[in-house]
């Protein structure tokens, strides 16, 4: 009588199993990550833009339009009618990004993702 080689079943199954695991944490793990990131960027978006409307209106030029590249919408500073104190800007960023930018023009400019800021 020969000895069979190879695996089981049960010794199969036990490893898809793990393997399944394995995967589903670390699907997990990449998403939030890549929301984070989609978040980020969009932070880094609109805190850019709002150095430049803050530049513009410090050097008398024309308020420059906000790129959309991160963000899949910004409050455009052209089309307000004056820069005040209580002037932000909010931005929201693309899929999979799910927090929004809000960034004071007042306060030296200083931005901070925002829960309350709702996309389109």
């Amino acid at each position: 009588m020969s000895k069979a080689k190879g695996f089981t079943l049960i010794e199969l199954m036990i490893v898809v199993s793990i393997i399944g695991l394995l995967a589903t944490v670390s699907l997990a793990a990449y998403l939030r990550y890549v929301r984070s990131a989609a978040n980020n960027a969009c932070l880094a978006e609109v805190k850019g833009y709002a150095m430049s409307v803050m530049l513009a209106v410090d050097n008398s030029m024309p308020i420059p339009v906000p790129p959309l590249s991160a963000c899949v919408s910004t409050t455009n500073a052209a089309t307000l009618a004056g820069l005040s104190a209580s002037t932000v800007l909010d931005a929201y960023p693309v899929s999979p990004g799910t927090t929004g930018t809000r960034c004071n023009l007042q306060s030296n400019t200083a931005c901070f993702l925002d829960s309350s800021v709702v996309g389109p």
